[in-house]
């Protein structure tokens, strides 16, 4: 049985923004986004979520999944480039 979810993610000029964890100077990780292809593609379940990682760009000391560290900072004017993508997906459930 498939079950249709709706998921949300970013685009920066068209291209889908991945993700990739990486390690930090401390021994931990992060999530950082970019627009490389390089990654599975970043994708939440809310909307609310989305909108907040468009905004906001989480410090490397806090930057998980839910809220990654934007990768193309490089560019001053990137976030005013930033799209919010919905994903309609298919879901197969397994019953055991």
């Amino acid at each position: 049985m498939k079950t249709k979810k709706t998921r949300y993610g970013l685009s920066m000029d068209g291209i889908i923004l991945c993700f990739h964890f990486q390690s930090d100077d401390n021994g931990g990780t992060m999530c950082c986004l970019n627009n490389d292809d390089s990654g599975p593609i970043w994708m939440t379940d809310s909307l609310k979520n989305a909108e907040y990682v468009k905004e906001n760009n989480t410090g490397w000391y806090n930057a998980g999944h839910s809220t990654p560290m934007h990768h193309p900072s490089k560019n001053v004017n990137y976030k005013d480039r930033l799209e919010i993508v919905k994903f309609e997906i298919e879901i197969e459930s397994v019953v055991p």
